[in-house]
């Protein structure tokens, strides 16, 4: 019981350490934050905080870690179904939940380091569906170029919508998105512009 009772508090209090550090990036820059500022913002000691965590680098490493876990299930969540290759929709709403940590990432120009790590799981997601596919003829596009570009191509319209607080709704990004991108990929795959 006693183990459970100290996990419990190990996790608030990394909960609380998020957090302040996600407030004070939403406020200044990551490089002008100090660990006595998030100290004081979670209200915890200075003890406390190294019992847990290394340093800012570590708590934010933590943080960003833990995000791409949560986001992992929803790339692969539409994997199977082959009405897009890329599961946007679920991806949008991601980033739409999680928008306070986006935003704050992206203010602190962190949101490149996620993106980057990210895309590598985007495009191993459409590599892997794309294998699944009949092979059309004529299509001359290797599958790693369709994936790249995908990825790119989402990662790319989901920052501008982080960066401009653009007042769509995570549906309306996945139809713009598919309607950007399913041209396109339409040709790559079967050989000859729409």
């Amino acid at each position: 019981m006693k183990q459970a009772k100290t996990d419990r508090r190990a996790q608030r209090t990394r909960q609380l350490l998020n957090t302040a550090l996600v407030e004070l990036m939403l406020e200044k820059r990551y490089a002008a934050i100090t660990v006595q500022d998030i100290l004081e913002r979670a209200n915890i000691g200075r003890s406390t905080f190294y019992t847990h965590i290394y340093d800012k680098d570590d708590l934010l490493l933590n943080d960003v870690a833990a995000l791409i876990e949560r986001l992992i299930p929803h790339i692969d969540q539409a994997h199977g179904s082959h009405a897009h290759l890329l599961p946007s929709l679920a991806l949008f709403e991601h980033v739409d939940e999680h928008r306070a940590l986006y935003t704050a990432l992206a203010r602190g120009h962190m949101l490149e380091a996620v993106f980057k790590a990210v895309q590598a799981q985007l495009v191993a997601h459409i590599e892997r569906t794309l294998a699944t596919l009949p092979q059309p003829f004529g299509c001359t596009v290797p599958p790693a170029a369709v994936a790249t570009h995908l990825a790119s191509s989402l990662l790319t319209l989901l920052r501008w919508w982080i960066d401009t607080d653009a007042p769509y709704t995570p549906a309306q990004m996945e139809a713009m998105f598919q309607q950007l991108v399913a041209p396109g990929m339409t040709a790559a795959l079967h050989g000859a512009p729409q």
